[in-house]
């Protein structure tokens, strides 16, 4: 089930947040997650004048994206909340070449 190609995928979150600051409550939160597919494109060499191959290679593939969010909170009741605030997002493709 499944790529088998398909290595790894992990992430965590670690939110922060301080109460009652001029009637608001201030959230941070940091996000990290990564993704690599081993493989993801083969490519085939040949001969000139004969489509036999005579080699291969490889790409691999990686994402990595961290987020970071400050919001200010305000309750609307026990259960519920509202927030806004900025948002940053910093996300790293690589594209590696195995010869």
């Amino acid at each position: 089930m499944g790529d088998e190609n398909y290595i790894f995928n992990y992430g965590f979150e670690v939110s922060y947040e301080n109460k009652d600051i001029y009637g608001y409550d201030i959230q941070v939160d940091y996000s990290y997650v990564y993704s690599d597919f081993d493989n993801f494109l083969k490519f085939v060499y040949t001969g000139e004048s004969d489509p036999t191959p005579i080699g291969y290679s490889y790409s691999d593939i990686s994402l990595s994206l961290n987020n970071f969010d400050l919001s200010l909170k305000n309750e609307i009741d026990e259960y519920f909340s509202y927030g806004f605030g900025p948002s940053f997002s910093f996300v790293n493709r690589s594209y590696i070449m195995i010869l």
